[in-house]
């Protein structure tokens, strides 16, 4: 998911896609994604196998 948005990041701001979005939000996005990654690695850490 990181990868995906850190690609169209890079596409939208380079101009070669176009979208619906500014540049500043898609950043925003790519940065929410990467804090519920690591909080899901926190989460995932926490966990005590059965």
């Amino acid at each position: 998911m990181r990868d995906f948005k850190q690609t169209a990041l890079q596409l939208i701001e380079a101009c070669k896609i176009l979208s619906i979005i500014s540049p500043l939000l898609a950043d925003h996005v790519l940065r929410e994604a990467e804090m519920a990654l690591m909080d899901l690695k926190i989460i995932q850490a926490k966990i005590k196998p059965c």
